[in-house]
């Protein structure tokens, strides 16, 4: 995976990455990226490389002073502060363009006067210009993912690594960064809107505040933040002080200057207003969007709207209004017209809706027939006429606000969200300043600004490059009836209300994009590279096509389990033999809905602790609880599981769903260790979800919380839904022209993508184990046709059962094998902890965590194949010349093997072990020199002793530079007074290799002579020879014997695990 991403950062190639969840996945990408960065930097900044050329600033500084410094020779000239023939020079008669250039004999005679200096400065001006174009800009990686709360575990990840110290920053909403106390007290208010108005009235002194922690280095010091910090973080930094606490809002935003790796929603990089919004500009930079199963409904999403009659009758009223201020009329009136025209045509356009379904009405045109319709209403979609009225949009909005500002005693009046003034300078400028106290109480509104900003942005992808993606949109008028019951003081429907009905009515216009490349061709286009990743790519032919992207680097990974911790099995039949086909037709008949609540009976009763059920839709779910209701099924499951069903309803009814589950997991984890559960009593919780829904995506069921998943079927989208038969239509239209999937490929992809993320709940790390049941007889077919679509790490360990019996045995063998293991595990725990905290005792040792990490002597520079020093390296597949300096040996902080990054592609071999060390047995320990033997022996053969575990206290094999590093009292021959601590080969190499395996990596030698030669895993260039040396990696952060790419070691290293797979 590394491999990948560093192989797209160095060729400017798109990527697409599917990792399961608890594979490092986050590790990889992070350490991958940053590790490409640093090397990126040391190649192209001179010297020093502590701070981040910033070239934008450097030119927009260089033009400033330039303006200052040619403001000043002018004013210099009209003083009449030249010399007597500069003076003549510039006497031209009225209205005369061309000026005479000075000879020399004349710019020697006044070489010290403005003019002169006003020639130099225009010369100044060229050179600086030339010199901010030639500066190499530094890549920034912008990490996007779906939540916050998925930010928060990227972060965590960051501080487990050598990078933790990056410059960095967290783009948020105001909703979870906002401290002013009117604004939070406000709680059926926008925050985003009360924080503008506060700004326009310059009544927040948290905003005034923010230079104060505009920078790295102030938040830093003045502030104690942290390296590698999530918003929380910073906002609890900022508000510690009360008395100067700056907005975390606008700080987090003002260190996007300097940082090197942005975290953000990626609805903040995908979607243009946001990023018009936020000054996001991703252009020559690393783009990294994480849990991207989803980025094609996002991209359609991000280039659609929709707008209501109620936010045009309103937007009519406010620009009406505006439009009797002179000074704006020329500007709002403009925007009025198309408005009222827009409205016009929503209005006029209403008969022909047609009923399509209960309280709905709707009507559908292709893109060219609303183009006419628009036409012939008087509004022109053009390239320019779009440009026009954005200009016309950002005039009214900036002289409004520099009123309110000038009023408040703020003349600079910007909010920071957009940056108007830019777009003004583009149309002209203002005709006047504001005058009159009537003029100054004029209001652009918030749903006016929305309304228009809405339609702007799709009139932008309509008309660009020549209507270029004018074909992939359609647009739908509607009309919805909600009826409105108010509930008398009992909770009940009055008699009167329950006679009548009050239907109210909502008509809109949306403009659905149906083509997500739209969207996703300014992001493509732009950046350096786009990575996309997530546990659940598959199916994954759909990417390149759908969003228009070329995604040359692909990588589909195993899970890093062992086999014997995941079962996985298709079930056909039921407990009574019937088959199961969970299709629309089969969810209607009693007999399956009974044949599926047996088997989930089943289930529950042989699992122990958590369930969880996915079904297709809501509707599904409600028809089987209602009929389980009915015939007694559902108390069946209640005596064994308590039953939590996924709430339709707000964000509150998610959260208490949640807290059920997990209290109920808690409760039964309780009772098994205290060994209280009687005969068939509650053993744990059912979880009823959806696929699609919250439950599905981004919540980890780790260990005990899932030890089953059943999906019931296969999720395809709503085959009745308007916009769903769209896109099909549209995929069948262009599927041969663009390559695409025919519209049932698309269909079935969605299915698809939907089903694998709700199995991907189960199994949330490398020690977790659980039961996947893919409960639909499509799945038993011999063709694979089904199979195929589920993610590589459960189609590969797919099982297809014969009976119901089978899948019952089956699970049943699974759940006894690894509970007896864990039990195990758990007795032999303690033991190990005891020895080890005796051996500590005994030889004086310090605990783990106070241990002083003591540096290595200096080691030789590798050696190239002649056997002679060099002081060339190689890294990455490029190369550069590094003068030979001393070995730096950092400080070792150890990371649990929980987070630590593997190799997918031989997860779950039989050479894996889950134990600390690998020699188990005397049979299986290799033979090794004993420690006496090799204490300060000059040679370059193997250097290993046996020991215990300075980390875990277990017994294992200790190396260092291929020598002894450590006597029994753990001190270093070579070291005088210091101590080193050794770690276990489980450290070492992450128990990727059998003994046998192990024992000649350990004999490798520090010279080239008897060391193999071993490349980069990140190319394919062949490499000098190399030696163990005790750092934390450069690449995976993780603290582990180490390869020598160069004599630079703190930039240039990569551990073995990684070196010696790709061998």
């Amino acid at each position: 995976m590394m491999s990948r991403v560093v192989q797209s950062c160095l060729a400017s190639q798109c990527c697409l990455v599917e990792s399961p969840t608890g594979s490092g996945k986050s590790l990889s990408l992070l350490c991958a990226s940053l590790a490409w960065l640093r090397h990126f930097k040391d190649k192209n900044s001179p010297g020093t490389n502590d701070e981040e050329p910033n070239t934008k600033a450097d030119y927009e500084d260089a033009q400033d002073q330039t303006s200052i410094d040619k403001q000043t020779a002018a004013a210099s000239i009209h003083n009449k502060n030249c010399c007597s023939d500069c003076r003549s020079h510039h006497a031209v008669q009225a209205g005369q363009q061309q000026e005479r250039q000075p000879d020399e004999a004349s710019m020697a005679k006044c070489n010290g006067c403005v003019c002169h200096q006003a020639a130099l400065l225009d010369a100044l001006e060229s050179d600086r210009q030339q010199q901010a174009a030639n500066k190499v800009k530094i890549p920034k990686i912008f990490f996007g993912s779906r939540t916050h709360k998925q930010i928060g575990q990227l972060v965590r990840e960051l501080r487990k690594t050598a990078f933790a110290d990056v410059n960095m920053t967290v783009l948020s909403s105001r909703e979870h960064s906002c401290i002013h106390p009117t604004v939070i007290g406000n709680r059926g208010r926008s925050k985003a809107e009360h924080c503008k108005e506060l700004l326009k009235e310059s009544s927040c002194a948290y905003y005034t505040r923010k230079t104060s922690a505009d920078t790295q280095q102030k938040v830093r010091q003045n502030y104690g933040l942290r390296p590698a910090w999530d918003i929380e973080d910073l906002v609890t930094a900022l508000t510690a002080r009360k008395d100067r606490s700056p907005c975390p809002y606008y700080v987090a935003r003002a260190l996007m200057d300097e940082a090197d790796l942005i975290f953000c929603p990626y609805n903040y990089l995908i979607d243009p207003t946001i990023r018009k919004n936020m000054s996001i500009s991703v252009k020559n930079h690393i783009v990294i969007l994480d849990e991207a199963h989803n980025i094609e409904d996002a991209c359609r999403e991000s280039a659609s709207i929709t707008i209501t009659e109620e936010q045009l009758v309103h937007a009519k009223k406010n620009l009406d209004d505006i439009c009797r201020d002179a000074e704006l009329y020329s500007h709002a009136a403009p925007l009025l017209d198309t408005v009222e025209k827009l409205l016009n045509v929503m209005q006029t356009s209403a008969s022909k809706l047609r009923a399509i379904g209960f309280n709905q009405m709707e009507h559908v045109w292709d893109a060219q027939e609303m183009l006419g319709l628009l036409r012939y209403a008087g509004i022109q979609l053009t390239e320019g006429s779009h440009v026009a009225l954005t200009q016309h949009l950002g005039a009214v909005v900036q002289t409004i606000e520099e009123r309110t500002a000038a009023q408040r005693g703020n003349p600079d009046g910007s909010d920071g969200d957009i940056n108007w003034t830019a777009v003004r300078r583009k149309g002209g400028n203002k005709s006047g300043s504001a005058r009159g106290s009537s003029a100054a109480h004029v209001t652009l509104d918030p749903i006016t600004v929305q309304a228009l900003e809405a339609f702007l942005l799709v009139c932008h992808f309509l008309t660009r490059d020549n209507c270029k993606f004018a074909n992939d949109y359609r647009v739908a008028l509607q009309k919805v009836k909600a009826v409105l019951h108010p509930l008398n003081q009992t909770g009940w429907l009055s008699k009167r209300q329950n006679q009548q009905d009050n239907p109210e009515q909502t008509l809109s216009m949306s403009f659905w994009c149906l083509n997500p490349a739209v969207a996703f061709a300014d992001l493509g286009s732009a950046a350096r590279c786009v990575i996309l990743t997530s546990g659940t790519l598959s199916p994954m032919a759909s990417f390149q096509s759908e969003l228009g992207q070329a995604f040359p680097l692909q990588l589909e990974a195993n899970h890093v389990i062992k086999p014997d911790q995941l079962l996985v099995c298709s079930v056909a039949n039921g407990p009574t033999g019937r088959s199961l086909c969970a299709n629309y037709q089969n969810s209607e008949r009693f007999e399956f809905q009974d044949e599926l609540g047996l088997l989930l009976a089943s289930v529950c009763e042989t699992v122990p602790h958590g369930v969880l059920c996915f079904m297709p839709s809501y509707t599904f779910l409600e028809k089987m609880r209602t009929r389980w209701a009915n015939t007694g099924l559902l108390e069946r499951l209640e005596r064994r599981k308590e039953l939590v069903v996924e709430p339709r309803g707000s964000n509150a009814e998610f959260e208490e769903a949640m807290r059920t589950f997990i209290a109920r997991i808690e409760a039964s984890k309780a009772q098994a260790a205290a060994n209280q559960q009687q005969g068939d009593g509650c053993t744990g919780a059912l979880l009823l979800a959806v696929c699609r829904g919250k439950m599905s995506e981004g919540i980890d069921f780790s260990d005990e919380q899932c030890r089953a998943c059943v999906t019931v079927g296969i999720p395809f989208p709503n085959v009745r839904d308007t916009l769903v038969s769209l896109k099909r239509r549209y995929n069948d239209q262009h599927a041969k022209e663009r390559t695409l999937l025919d519209g049932g490929q698309w269909y079935e992809t969605q299915a698809f993508r939907a089903l694998n993320q709700a199995l991907g709940r189960c199994i949330r790390h490398r020690h977790d184990w659980g039961a996947l049941l893919l409960v639909d007889e499509r799945f038993a077919q011999r063709s694979g046709r089904y199979l195929a679509g589920l993610s590589r790490w459960v189609r590969n360990r797919a099982t297809a059962c014969d009976s119901f019996q089978d899948v019952k045995s089956r699970l049943a063998q699974f759940v006894t094998a690894r509970t007896a293991a864990a039990a195990a595990a758990s007795i032999e725990a303690p033991a190990v902890g005891a020895a080890a905290a005796a051996t500590a005792s005994s030889s004086g040792l310090d605990s783990p965590r106070s241990a002083p990490a003591t540096p290595l002597p200096s080691s030789p520079a590798p050696l190239d194949s002649a056997g002679t020093p060099s002081g060339k390296r190689r890294l990455f597949g490029l190369k550069s010349s590094v003068s030979a300096s001393p070995l730096v040996i950092e400080q070792i902080n150890l990371i649990s093997d929980d987070d630590a990054v593997t190799d997918d592609d031989d997860a779950g071999s039989d050479n894996q072990t889950d134990d600390c060390h690998p020699l188990e047995g005397d049979s299986k320990r290799p033979k090794l020199e004993s420690a006496d033997d090799n204490i300060g022996s000059s040679n370059n053969s193997s250097g290993a002793c046996l020991r215990h575990c300075f980390a875990c206290g277990k017994q294992g094999v200790y190396i260092g530079n291929g020598q002894l590093i450590a006597d029994e009292d753990n001190n270093d021959p070579r070291l005088e007074n210091s101590k080193m601590p050794a770690y276990c080969a489980r450290l070492l190499y992450h128990c990727r290799y059998s003994p046998d395996q192990l024992e000649p990596l350990l004999s490798m030698a520090e010279t080239a002579a008897s060391a193999p030669p071993l490349n980069c895993f990140l190319s394919e260039a062949d490499g000098p020879g190399v030696f163990v040396a005790w750092l934390r990696c450069k690449l995976c952060g993780v603290a582990a014997g180490s390869v020598q790419l160069a004599p630079k070691l703190d930039s240039d290293s990569a551990c073995l695990v990684y070196l010696l797979e790709r061998r």
